[in-house]
């Protein structure tokens, strides 16, 4: 080989190198995310009975203050005012701890791995059942005041008025007339990016926050109306987000007003459950996709004050829980009968699995390449493989050392996850996408990319 052919293959090889980066890089986005068919959903039909419907408040209120952690939540007066009228929960908001994905999880009910929305720069329309849909469906007006416009482009069509302000406008004085109202300002978490929680700034933002809220609760009439706080996520000490530690990744919720239980005792909730809340205390069937089966939804039964609701409207409720939660354990039976129908162990196997197999294998990366795709923990963690269903005869293939067999037999499982086969009932699972939840991989049904530490 000449001196000219050798750097000509050298620059190929650096090409090469820089390229295939930086392709990964370009998509990584578009692979990470699956908004138009989500993950293993399960869709439950809901109705409330005609003989049971609840007053409904005369104004009800969601805000979602993005960037406010649980501690600095706590040191707000309007947090002591909510309480006083109402109940206040420190609240997981699970991962990754993003903020578009958070607000999918809002208004959804539905975590997540599940919905697809893994990261802030899908701007696809989700296809998860929202609590804005269900309110327009039931002659609702919903208006929206933001700096973004990612709650519309998440749901489009389920807002009647949607406002777009800048940095410096006060969200909670702008609100236009409506039944249902979202008010989401972002300069808490602007300062939290740049300063980071610790920082006299973020105080200071906080505080601002405070003082804008409490003007608009001091204008509720908690007799008649509803007004229910949250947030997406917290922020590092130094800024930043998108893990599940402690500051990031709990945040304070509160509901107060019509229809709420008084209690001083701070308790927990998952962020999940903050739709199913809203559909509770607003006389809404629940949405359509939301997590049921290993979840919290009995906290809405505390939340929701018993004297303001007939018998007849909560027992109405709990049965269309526990029919959500048949459904789901029906359809995560169907997909893994080793889970007993449980979501918590339909994750731990797959969980199982996987270190099983970093602890076994070679270390270098094996890929089925037809079943793979990335997923993340955070905004800034590295890719890992994700996993789709495969027959068990099928997955015993996927252990071995050559991919070429997991690949054909991922290509028979994705034809046959695809087909009218697959579980129906009550519950009708959303047709799988290209890749299951993150982190889902086992030998007994699961073809998946792994790779040993």
């Amino acid at each position: 080989m000449t001196v000219r052919q050798c750097l000509v293959l050298l620059l190929a090889c650096c090409a090469l190198g820089l390229g295939v980066p930086l392709l990964l890089g370009v998509t990584y986005s578009a692979r990470l995310s699956s908004h138009d068919t989500g993950f293993f959903a399960v869709q439950v039909d809901d109705a409330i009975a005609a003989d049971a419907q609840p007053r409904r408040p005369r104004r009800s209120v969601l805000v979602v203050i993005d960037g406010l952690g649980h501690e600095a939540a706590k040191t707000m007066g309007a947090i002591a005012l909510l309480r006083e009228h109402g109940q206040c929960r420190k609240t997981a908001v699970g991962v990754p701890s993003m903020s578009r994905p958070v607000y999918a999880t809002i208004s959804t009910g539905l975590e997540q791995d599940r919905t697809g929305a893994r990261g802030n720069d899908d701007e696809t329309p989700l296809f998860a059942q929202s609590i804005w849909q269900r309110a327009r469906a039931a002659g609702m007006s919903v208006a929206v005041v933001s700096e973004l416009t990612w709650w519309e482009e998440l749901f489009p069509g389920a807002f009647t008025h949607y406002d777009v302000l800048p940095l410096d406008a006060d969200y909670f004085a702008a609100l236009p007339p409506a039944d249902l109202q979202l008010v989401h300002p972002l300069y808490v978490d602007e300062v939290g990016h740049e300063f980071g929680a610790a920082s006299p700034e973020y105080a200071e933002a906080v505080g601002r926050a405070d003082r804008e809220l409490t003007g608009l609760l001091r204008t509720l009439d908690f007799a008649q109306d509803l007004v229910v706080l949250t947030a997406d996520h917290g922020h590092s000490a130094r800024g930043g987000h998108g893990g599940a530690q402690e500051p990031i990744a709990n945040v304070m919720t509160c509901h107060a007003g019509l229809g709420v239980r008084r209690d001083p005792e701070y308790g927990h909730l998952r962020i999940t459950t903050v739709a199913p809340s809203l559909a509770l205390l607003l006389g809404l069937p629940f949405p359509a996709h939301m997590r049921a089966g290993d979840d919290d939804l009995d906290a809405l039964f505390a939340i929701a004050d018993p004297a303001a609701f007939s018998p007849e409207y909560l027992a109405d409720r709990r049965a269309a829980v526990e029919r959500f939660r048949r459904a789901n354990e029906d359809a995560v039976r169907a997909w893994l009968p080793d889970s007993a129908g449980s979501w918590d162990a339909f994750t731990r196997s797959g969980a199982s699995a996987t270190a099983a197999a970093r602890g076994s294998w070679s270390p270098r990366w094996r890929w089925c390449s037809c079943c793979s795709s990335s997923s993340t923990a955070g905004a800034s963690s590295r890719a890992r493989p994700a996993a789709r269903p495969c027959s068990a005869s099928a997955s015993s293939r996927c252990s071995g050392p050559s991919p070429t067999p997991c690949r054909s037999a991922c290509a028979a499982a994705s034809t046959s996850a695809r087909s009218p086969a697959a579980p129906t009932s009550s519950a009708s699972p959303s047709p799988w996408a290209s890749a299951g939840p993150p982190s889902r991989s086992s030998s007994t049904g699961w073809c998946a990319a792994i790779a040993a530490p």
